[in-house]
């Protein structure tokens, strides 16, 4: 721009130097030689001027690329890692511990009932922090020769895993079997369907059972199993209510079915104690 503005000046400048001599001028030979030196100038001036080139000004043909102004610099947006779909995976964290009890005391026996099969019941001594899944059942009047499995929380929260019942059902009673013990047997009621209450228990006398240590599991820690061989039916016995009792082989506890018709399938607890959600 400065080079333009100085290009300009000096041809104003030659001009009036033109002027002042053609005025000066006294004779018709000195106005024509004056004249063509003028000229001359002027020629010379204007070939300059076209031989200088804007830097900023596009030549001929020349696509000139127009000049975007930068966007103001923003801070970058805050990725949030969207949830993941996957299930998660909780065990190692919620579960149960397990401990074979061996320690039982007799709650019941059908001696003198007639039956065609003996059979007696104990319910497990726990230990402390443990609860029982069931009682325990054997096919003679002997001293217990086996153990029944208990289940405590493994940490703080998966004591959820483990709920008390919230009722008991009177399966059967040994009345009219002429037993020389009153007994009968009961299983709990589960306080939600996302629990299974396992296993029976046996007790002396006919009034609920108050068991405060027994522990309906969530079924996470349940399978269904197929049904084995009963234990015990009341078959001989001359008592009112038909059972049948079968054998739960991974608790080694027992269940209690109100008639003589085998069920296909039981549930048990599972072998790994471990919860996924």
């Amino acid at each position: 721009m400065q080079l333009c503005v100085t290009s300009l000046s000096k041809q104003q400048s030659k001009f009036i130097r033109i002027f002042n001599v053609i005025r000066m001028a006294g004779t018709s030979m000195n106005l024509i030689r004056y004249s063509a030196y003028a000229c001359i100038s002027l020629i010379c001036s204007t070939a300059l001027a076209a031989e200088w080139k804007n830097p900023d000004q596009p030549t001929t043909g020349e696509r000139q690329n127009p000049v975007r102004s930068q966007p103001a610099t923003q801070p970058a947006p805050r990725v949030t890692q969207a949830p993941s779909t996957q299930p998660v995976d909780l065990s190692g964290r919620l579960g149960v511990e397990v401990n074979w009890v061996c320690e039982l005391e007799h709650t019941y026996n059908d001696k003198g009932s007639g039956g065609a099969q003996d059979v007696k019941f104990f319910q497990p001594v726990l230990p402390p922090g443990y609860s029982m899944l069931g009682g325990y059942a054997q096919g003679n009047h002997d001293s217990p020769s086996g153990c029944v499995l208990a289940v405590r929380p493994r940490n703080e929260a998966s004591k959820a895993l483990l709920q008390p019942p919230a009722n008991w059902q009177q399966i059967w009673t040994d009345k009219n079997s002429g037993a020389q013990m009153d007994g009968s047997i009961w299983h709990p009621v589960a306080s939600s369907p996302d629990y299974v209450c396992l296993g029976s228990v046996a007790k002396q006398g006919y009034s609920q059972p108050n068991l405060p240590n027994y522990a309906c599991v969530h079924e996470c820690l349940v399978e269904e199993v197929p049904t084995g061989s009963y234990l015990w039916s009341d078959a001989g016995t001359g008592a009112s209510q038909a059972i049948t009792i079968y054998e739960l082989h991974n608790s080694n506890s027992f269940y209690t079915i109100p008639s003589h018709n085998a069920p296909r399938t039981l549930f048990d607890i599972r072998r790994n104690t471990g919860c996924k959600f």
